[in-house]
């Protein structure tokens, strides 16, 4: 009994043991310091406990292109690790940091270093997806490129106040993925918002009517163009995207252009080869809008030679709106959509008058329906579609739970149990009766015998 128990024993500590060892290791990966625990003194490692290790590569790729025999020896070594401290640049004489094209997917921490000798930092051509602090402490920074990253949002807190007031003259963030951007306490210099997706809506902009504004290439619906300072551009749609119909575009001019034609595309099989076929439907002037119907359109600044991103070939495609749904069980139309049910359901799908439509079930082939019947239990995930002349719309996805109502089966376990309760009392009731005659076969036949 007691070797047992030592056993048991045994395993339980090696099972913390391994379970303690297991957590520090997670920590010591997981781990990031705040800006506020690192000193002049704190190694920064390359294991992304500070900065990420992208970008401390980066630095590091930086600091030995640009070091000189002042400012040498300052990455160090130990182990299997590598460091430097906040101090990596001081006495540099190169004002621009350049970390574009680093792979640098985040920055936090950043402002731990000392940047501020540098006027200029090139961030651009990243896979940024935010950045955490580490720029507003660069109070003279002049100069700041995050364009063709994976932004967001920008907000003006990003960087020190003293930048926006004094010392800004250019903010990059064009072809990034940014919907929402606030710029109001900017007050000079010049922001580039290109080939963003950016929407009136979510667009503040500076309060001082002296900063230049380039936002050409994004969502915003009937600008107001009453402001010099702001250059919208073209508006109103992206490259190879999707739009319910009814979408507008607006076209405000070009340094280059004061022109840009729509056209719509068709396909057409030419040999045994499909080939895009384009009929030019439409030629803007500056501060001409047009109105997209259903089909699919290409909208084109000059030739397709062109390098310049402002100015290449925008393919879209104009669909219709997304259908909606009605609910009905055993016939009677449901007032509110429920997602979970227990009787077997049908969903109608309504759109425009002379639509037809196609559903998917489960992610299985698409199916040409205006209704659809639910009687598999489980989760059944339906993606309804609205087909207006041959153009099909964005699907409208639900998950609907379908789980069947237990009370009749309920009664029948209970009817199953009940009955088999009946059959064991007459087993149990009549067996001594049955077993009785047998017997008394039995002694009959063996007297029979003895008689003889």
């Amino acid at each position: 009994m007691k070797k047992k128990i030592f056993n048991i024993v045994l395993v339980l500590i090696l099972v913390l043991g391994v379970g303690f060892c297991l957590n520090i290791s997670s920590n010591k990966t997981d781990m990031v310091l705040h800006a506020e625990e690192i000193t002049d003194s704190t190694p920064i490692t390359d294991d992304g406990s500070i900065i990420s290790k992208e970008l401390w590569t980066a630095l590091e790729s930086f600091y030995n292109a640009n070091k000189t025999e002042e400012t040498s020896g300052r990455i160090h070594r130990e182990s299997n690790s590598k460091y430097f401290y906040t101090d990596l640049f001081d006495g540099f004489t190169e004002t621009t940091l350049d970390l574009s094209g680093k792979s640098i997917t985040s920055i936090y921490n950043l402002d731990v270093i000392d940047l501020s000798m540098f006027s200029t930092i090139n961030l651009s051509n990243n896979l940024l997806e935010s950045i955490v602090g580490g720029l507003s402490k660069i109070e003279n920074l002049q100069v700041l490129d995050l364009s063709n990253n994976y932004l967001n949002s920008f907000t003006y807190e990003l960087l020190n106040e003293n930048v926006y007031q004094t010392t800004l003259t250019k903010l990059d963030l064009s072809n990034n993925q940014m919907d929402y951007v606030d710029l109001e306490q900017i007050s000079q210099g010049e922001v580039d918002l290109r080939l963003n997706y950016i929407t009136k809506e979510n667009l503040k902009l500076p309060q001082d009517l002296g900063v230049k504004v380039y936002l050409s290439h994004n969502l915003i619906d009937n600008p107001d163009t009453s402001n010099a300072n702001l250059y919208f551009g073209f508006q109103g749609a992206k490259n190879n995207g999707t739009y319910v119909v009814g979408q507008n575009i607006y076209f405000y001019g070009f340094d280059e252009i004061t022109q840009i034609k729509v056209y719509s595309l068709t396909k057409q099989v030419v040999g045994e080869e499909e080939q895009e076929i384009e009929t030019e439907i439409e030629t803007l002037n500056t501060f001409e809008s047009y109105e997209f119907a259903l089909g699919y359109y290409r909208i084109k600044f000059v030739d397709d030679e062109t390098e310049n991103l402002m100015l290449k070939p925008i393919s879209v495609y104009i669909c219709p709106p997304t259908p909606s749904i009605e609910m009905y069980i055993n016939g009677e139309k449901q007032e509110a959509i429920n997602l979970q049910v227990v009787l077997p359901t049908t969903i109608k799908f309504l759109g425009e008058e002379g639509a037809s439509f196609a559903y998917t079930l489960n992610s299985n082939n698409l199916i040409y329906a205006d209704e659809v019947k639910i009687t598999k239990s489980g989760i059944n995930i339906i993606t309804v579609y609205q087909i207006i002349d041959g153009y099909r719309s964005q699907g409208y996805q639900i998950f609907l739970t379908y789980k069947p109502s237990t009370t009749t089966s309920w009664i029948l376990v209970i009817a199953g149990a009940l009955g088999f309760g009946i059959m064991f009392y007459v087993v149990i009731a009549f067996l001594p009766k049955i077993s009785a005659i047998k017997l008394g076969q039995k002694n009959s036949k063996k007297d029979t015998k003895d008689l003889d």
